[in-house]
C-alpha cells in the first residue's frame, strides 16, 4: 500500500508546480530540484564521461548523443531526421502530448497522476514526460519509490538544460525498449516488420509507439489483436492533437500492418 500522506504531497507539490506553471514561472521550484540533486551527488550531465546506467554499465555518445547498451542491445542508431514525422507525432501524441511547452516536468501530468494515485492508495502513474522517460532508460531501475521519481526529475531537468528537444526525442527513440529484445525504432522497426525505419507507413507507425506501454502485452507478433487496438489508441491520440485528419486514421486502421508475416 502506497502511503495516502505521501500522495498528499505529490498532489500538493504538483498543484504548486501547477499553479507557477500558469504565471510562468518555474524558477525556484525547478532550482529547488536541481539543488537536491547536487546535494544527493546524482549525476552530473556536464562529466559524460563518467556516466553509468543504474548497473553501472557504461553509457556511450552517439554523434554527441547519450545512449546506454549500444553495443550490447544491438542499437542501430538513427538521427531525427531519418524517422518520419508521423511516427515522432505518434510518441508525443501518445506519451507526452505537452513535450514541447514544458521543461522536462509536467506539472498537468504530475497532478493528474497523484490524484488517480490518491485515489486507488496505490502508486500506479507516476506522470512522466518523455524527457522522464529518457532520464530513467538511461540512468535509473524500474523500481516505483518517491527517490527514484526525484531522481528522475531532476535528471529529466539535467537533459532539458543541456539538449534541445529534437535531440532528447532523438535520444528517446533510439533507447527505448519495444520488446522481442529490440531496443530503439530502427531495430524494432526490423524486427516487427522488416523495414528500416524510414520506410514505416503511418500504420506502422502507429503500432510500433504502442508497443512500449506493454511491450509484450501489445507484441503485434504473438498478440496481434491488442496490438490493433493499441494502434488504434495511437491514431485516435493523433486526431485529436491535429496530427492526421480522421481519414487518414480511419485510412490506418484497415491498413495490413503485418502482411505476409
Amino acid at each position: 500500500m502506497f502511503g495516502r500522506w505521501r500522495l498528499l504531497i505529490i498532489l500538493f507539490v504538483a498543484i504548486l508546480l501547477l499553479a507557477n506553471f500558469q504565471t510562468g514561472d518555474l524558477t525556484m521550484d525547478l532550482k529547488g530540484v536541481e539543488i537536491i540533486g547536487q546535494v544527493a551527488g546524482w549525476p552530473d550531465l556536464d562529466r559524460t564521461e563518467s556516466l553509468t546506467a543504474f548497473n553501472g554499465q557504461p553509457i556511450d555518445e552517439v554523434n554527441g548523443k547519450l545512449v546506454v547498451g549500444y553495443e550490447e542491445r544491438n542499437i542501430n542508431y538513427v538521427p531525427l531526421e531519418r524517422i518520419p514525422w508521423h511516427l515522432r507525432m505518434a510518441f508525443i501524441a501518445v506519451e507526452d502530448s505537452r513535450f514541447h511547452d514544458h521543461k522536462g516536468i509536467d506539472p498537468w501530468g504530475l497532478a493528474r497522476a497523484a490524484w488517480v494515485n490518491l485515489r486507488s492508495g496505490e502508486y500506479h502513474e507516476g506522470g512522466s514526460t518523455i524527457t522522464q522517460q529518457l532520464a530513467k532508460n538511461l540512468f535509473l531501475s524500474n523500481e516505483k519509490t518517491m527517490f527514484r521519481k526525484a531522481k528522475e526529475a531532476y535528471l529529466a531537468l539535467q537533459l532539458e538544460k543541456k539538449y534541445t528537444k529534437d535531440e532528447i526525442l532523438e535520444m528517446y527513440l533510439n533507447q527505448i525498449y519495444f520488446g522481442s529484445g529490440a531496443y530503439g525504432v530502427d531495430s524494432a522497426s526490423r524486427k516487427f516488420f522488416g523495414l528500416p525505419v524510414g520506410k514505416l507507413n503511418l500504420a506502422q507507425g502507429a503500432m510500433l509507439a504502442g508497443l512500449p506501454k506493454n511491450p509484450a502485452g501489445y507484441n503485434p507478433l504473438t498478440n496481434r489483436e491488442a496490438a490493433r487496438r493499441r494502434q488504434w489508441v495511437v491514431l485516435d491520440r493523433m486526431v485529436a492533437m491535429g496530427y492526421i485528419t480522421r481519414e487518414e486514421a480511419s485510412a490506418a486502421k484497415k491498413s495490413p500492418v503485418l502482411a505476409g508475416r
